[in-house]
């Protein structure tokens, strides 16, 4: 509660009106299911916002109700596991990175050897097979809770903060994550050539394509894209409601042209246009994600495979020798809030609907 009233104390401060205006309009959001930290992130206590403006946002309750009504809960785990979701698509030829394992606090599946070993003997089963440097995430994480970056130096396997891989480490790990059933080791990707010149940071960051299909098999419709970009070296590229840093833009689905970019503001509601990297100072819009038709060829070709999932958020590495599946969500966020562009989900679900598919 102190964490709302301080952010309709802000938004008074910061739009210049009284605080029953903004505490008004703050219940009328929150009745709509607009959580808090929605509320405050994209600004909607702006009073220049009118009610055809709001009606340009979707809330993450909403989404997630249209999300269950297309997608079959018994399903939604062909892309929330990926201890699942990997094997699947190798299965039917999409591009995944390579799965190097998958354990829990007590043992470990070698893929490339296809045999169970304790977890405790993991390290040195990945020496031995040359693992190098490698992520670590939870099967059914999110947001990139979780994921760490495990490099191979002079001393042992080394995460992110420094902290060694070890039997010990990976024990602390299973520890710290308990609430999820199992982990995966995967090889570590790399970003396109003109990403890196473009951020100037080696963090990977995904493209996140919506797609909306009948479920029946039969090809889908990319409806929306934006390409997460990290304003600093991390392990991830997730917006997670601007807490991280990082940036969106908007991409054009037919060709992969940026059209706008926005990132959190600084000391203040709502989120603001971008134009150039913090790091690099490229300026960003209008320019072309690599490997564009391979993208759309690729998420395409997936809504034919996850079946009878009908709305997915995929995400995609960008690489050099071409577009890389890393997740598909059946139950993505409303990151596209930044853009006022959910409404098109909603009516391309509501014609799908309307022709009885």
């Amino acid at each position: 509660m102190r964490d709302i009233v301080q952010g309709c104390d802000a938004a008074a401060d910061q739009y210049h009106v009284n605080h029953w205006k903004v505490w008004r309009r703050f219940l009328g959001l929150y009745s709509r299911r607009f959580s808090p930290r929605e509320i405050f992130l994209w600004g909607l206590l702006d009073p220049s916002l009118g009610r055809g403006d709001l009606a340009s946002y979707v809330s993450k309750e909403a989404l997630l109700r249209l999300q269950r009504r297309h997608n079959p809960p018994e399903y939604a785990n062909l892309v929330e596991d990926k201890a699942v979701f990997y094997p699947h698509c190798e299965g039917v030829g999409l591009p995944v990175p390579r799965l190097l394992a998958t354990f829990n606090g007590d043992q470990a599946w070698l893929t490339e050897m296809s045999r169970f070993v304790s977890t405790v003997d993991l390290p040195e089963h990945g020496r031995r097979l040359g693992w190098g440097d490698f992520l670590v995430k939870p099967g059914e994480g999110v947001y990139g809770r979780g994921v760490r970056l495990v490099r191979d130096t002079a001393a042992g396997w080394a995460d992110q903060f420094g902290s060694a891989f070890d039997t010990e480490g990976i024990a602390e790990y299973c520890r710290q994550y308990a609430v999820y059933r199992r982990f995966l080791l995967q090889e570590r990707v790399h970003n396109h050539s003109l990403i890196g010149s473009l951020t100037g940071v080696d963090t990977l960051q995904t493209v996140r394509v919506i797609t909306v299909a009948a479920g029946d098999g039969n090809p889908g419709e990319i409806v929306l894209a934006n390409w997460r970009i990290a304003g600093r070296n991390g392990v991830t590229d997730n917006f997670d409601y601007g807490r991280g840093g990082n940036f969106l833009a908007d991409v054009d689905v037919a060709n992969g042209r940026i059209r706008h970019v926005v990132g959190p503001a600084p000391d203040r509601q709502g989120v603001e246009a971008a134009s150039t990297h913090p790091v690099t100072g490229a300026s960003l819009a209008g320019v072309t994600l690599p490997h564009w038709p391979l993208v759309r060829e690729v998420v395409i070709a997936g809504t034919v495979h996850f079946a009878p999932l009908q709305l997915i958020g995929w995400d995609i590495a960008l690489t050099e020798s071409g577009p890389v599946l890393l997740e598909a969500n059946a139950w993505f966020d409303a990151g596209q809030n930044a853009f006022c562009a959910l409404p098109m989900v909603l009516e391309k679900t509501r014609q799908m609907e309307s022709e009885g598919r």
